[in-house]
C-alpha cells in the first residue's frame, strides 16, 4: 500500500486488533466481576462465582492482542519499510508530546492546587456565601 503512494506518510491497513482487544478487555472485566463476587449466586445458575478462569482467558486475549499488534507494527516499519523519515520524525514528536503531557499531569496532581481545602482557604468568595460589600 505504501509503495504506490506519492506522499511521505504511511496510511495503515485495516487491522483486527482493536476489535480483538476490546473483546478481550470485556471478557476480562466480566471475569473480574465474577471472581470478586464469590458470595453472589445468581449468575444465571452458572458455577462461575469466585473462579478466576474467565478473567485469565480475557487476560490471555489482551496479551495476544498486544503481541499481534506490536508484531504488525514491527513488520510495517522494518520489513516493508513503510516508515519513511517523515513518519519516524512524527512518531518521535508524538512520543515527546505524550511524555510532556504525562509530566504535566503528574505536576498538576502533586501540588498545593490539587487539594481542595488549600484552594478554598485562599479563596475570598466561597460558594453559598455572598461576598462582603
Amino acid at each position: 500500500m505504501s509503495s504506490d503512494a506519492k506522499h511521505d506518510y504511511h496510511l495503515v491497513d485495516p487491522s483486527p486488533w482493536p476489535v480483538v482487544g476490546s473483546i478481550g478487555a470485556f471478557v476480562m472485566m466480566v471475569g473480574a466481576t465474577f471472581w470478586m463476587h464469590a458470595d453472589y449466586t445468581r449468575f444465571w445458575g452458572l458455577p462461575v462465582n469466585g473462579t478466576p478462569w474467565i478473567f485469565i482467558v480475557g487476560l490471555g486475549i489482551v496479551l495476544y492482542t498486544m503481541l499481534g499488534w506490536w508484531r504488525d507494527v514491527i513488520k510495517e516499519s522494518v520489513h516493508s519499510t513503510a516508515h519513511t523519515p517523515v513518519v519516524k520524525l512524527h512518531l518521535r514528536y508524538g512520543m515527546l508530546l505524550f511524555i510532556a503531557s504525562e509530566v504535566m499531569f503528574s505536576w498538576r496532581g502533586s501540588g498545593p492546587i490539587s487539594t481542595p481545602r488549600s484552594s478554598m482557604a485562599t479563596c475570598r468568595f466561597r460558594p453559598g456565601r455572598r461576598p462582603a460589600s
